[in-house]
């Protein structure tokens, strides 16, 4: 019901997406071509496994941060509009799926103030092979007020990861430079929380 991934099963399946494809790269035997051609078939099979798993609507988000704290869903205001089109656009493939960093986001059906989401580090940066989860709540005036974002990935309260990361939880962000968006901004998450992602 939740971002659904850990590292070891992260690492699973970028590595049964490697094995679905080396035997054909060997066979063609071109050595550079082939693991061109590998790389490139890897990423399409991670993205085919992947990109239905990036956005769910669920029941419940169990331990959120913000959950009793956030109060009720205006059905009908614009804050619940909007987020409604943010999360079609999530589900149309507004979230970057690629093996260096992938966003998972779910968001509660019926307080859908209320998100939660998931970033793998993307390769090359101190985040690499990390899963990070933070959970979001989006205020009465979203989006002319960014939103409300605690990491949930802090090694029970013994690790920051960065100036803008405490180890209590809280993130700092960086001012919009105009109406903050889940989308556009994540949650995606460095909207939330200044983590470098690949896609941005």
């Amino acid at each position: 019901a939740n971002p659904p991934a850990t590292a070891n099963g992260r690492t699973t399946r970028r590595s049964a997406a490697a094995a679905t494809t080396a035997a054909p790269a060997a066979a063609s035997g071109g050595p550079s071509g082939g693991a061109s051609s590998s790389a490139c078939d890897g990423e399409a099979e991670y993205l085919r496994q992947m990109r239905p798993l990036v956005f769910e609507a669920v029941e419940s988000l169990h331990g959120h941060h913000y959950e009793g704290k956030a109060g009720k869903m205006d059905a009908l205001g614009s804050r619940s509009r909007r987020l409604a089109l943010e999360a079609a656009d999530m589900m149309g493939g507004g979230l970057p799926v690629t093996m260096s960093s992938t966003v998972w986001c779910r968001v509660h059906e019926s307080q859908m103030h209320l998100w939660r989401a998931m970033i793998s580090g993307p390769e090359g940066t101190p985040y690499e092979g990390g899963l990070f989860i933070f959970d979001i709540l989006c205020p009465n005036d979203y989006p002319n007020t960014a939103p409300k974002v605690n990491l949930r990935t802090t090694g029970a309260g013994s690790v920051r990861f960065n100036p803008n990361l405490y180890n209590c939880g809280k993130a700092c962000l960086s001012p919009p430079d105009d109406a903050p968006s889940l989308v556009t901004r994540p949650p995606h998450v460095h909207v939330a929380a200044g983590l470098p992602l690949a896609a941005g």
